[in-house]
């Protein structure tokens, strides 16, 4: 891609997650949506990849778990990208604990968590998020309580 292409892409990502943030998933999308379509013209999977990642979350915001988690399996097996890893797999865990799917929820959440600290990012939400995953899972399964 070129640098104005690059610059643009940053700037579509900027603003989707801007919006994210003040609630209006449905522009986030469109603007995620479209940094990805710029960088699949280009070939760029691995921005193509990010975008996917972050269009996710806007799903996730507005409750659409099952469409939220298409994909991510997908760009955590090819990526070598610590950070576009990472928020898949976040991603990827939270949609599967909406969906109480709580054991591939909390494997998700561990490896969020473990490449959050791959990429120096401040663990304190993924390991919120992996920690109370993983123990409705164990009280879900059993594993919480004492006999």
């Amino acid at each position: 891609m070129t640098p104005e292409r690059i610059a643009r892409f940053r700037r579509l990502m900027r603003t989707g997650y801007a919006l994210v943030k003040r609630s209006r998933f449905k522009p986030a999308m469109a603007r995620f949506e479209e940094a990805r379509a710029m960088a699949a013209r280009s070939r760029d999977h691995g921005l193509a990849d990010k975008a996917i990642a972050n269009r996710s979350m806007a799903l996730i915001e507005m409750g659409e778990y099952e469409e939220a988690a298409v994909g991510l399996k997908e760009i955590i097996l090819r990526s070598r990208d610590d950070e576009t890893i990472c928020g898949a797999a976040y991603n990827l865990s939270i949609s599967l604990r909406r969906q109480n799917q709580y054991q591939k929820a909390c494997f998700y959440a561990r490896l969020a968590n473990e490449k959050s600290r791959a990429i120096g990012r401040s663990t304190r939400s993924f390991s919120a998020c992996f920690f109370r995953i993983c123990a409705r899972h164990q009280i879900r399964s059993g594993l919480g309580t004492s006999a």
